[in-house]
């Protein structure tokens, strides 16, 4: 191509990170920042998912500080749902918490992400309070990750009962169906618990 536009270096980025390909897609990212063109959204949560499965913690950091520097709205609800997601998987909950906390407006994958990390994490105790405000406070309907993520929470707090409710109220309340994850969820749950 002669002439490259963030929408085309951003489509490219994101196919490799698709792809499995991340350490390509971050040598594009730094042939994108080499061009001079101003990172928008999408190419910010591109770039981000790309460090996530990486690893690249630092890199990711500082996609969060370049995009207050760049005068983007890094609280919207694609970008901090993205770096929500991102510090929680690399267990930096207090930054996860802090994003979430400043967001207007939050989604149930922002939700999810964030629950998801503290149960990851073994603070099983706290996502399931985060997952009661959820429904306590927003209109928002779990779906099968904020579930996965509730049973995993479940698991590692020891909570069998809780647990086994909130696996029934899946589809009863929810109409969420268990898929092979919850499942898995409910055989490590048991399992701890010596069942």
């Amino acid at each position: 191509m002669p002439h490259k536009d963030l929408v085309s270096w951003s489509a490219v980025i994101s196919a490799y990170t698709q792809s499995g390909q991340s350490k390509q897609a971050l040598l594009l990212f730094r042939n994108t920042q080499l061009s001079g063109l101003k990172p928008d959204e999408v190419s910010l949560v591109n770039w981000r998912t790309a460090c996530t499965l990486l690893g690249a913690l630092d890199l990711g950091r500082w996609l969060h500080a370049l995009s207050g520097r760049i005068r983007f709205d890094p609280l919207s609800l694609a970008w901090g749902t993205a770096l929500v997601d991102m510090y929680a998987k690399r267990g930096c909950l207090r930054a996860a918490l802090q994003v979430f906390e400043k967001m207007p407006r939050r989604n149930v994958l922002t939700w999810s992400s964030t629950l998801c990390g503290q149960a990851m994490h073994e603070l099983g105790k706290e996502a399931l309070d985060l997952f009661e405000k959820m429904k306590a406070i927003t209109c928002l309907r779990p779906n099968e990750i904020t579930f996965t993520g509730v049973l995993s929470a479940c698991s590692h707090a020891g909570l069998v009962i809780k647990g086994l409710r909130h696996f029934l109220s899946m589809d009863e309340e929810y109409c969420v169906k268990p898929g092979i994850q919850h499942f898995g969820c409910m055989v490590e749950l048991l399992g701890r618990s010596g069942l």
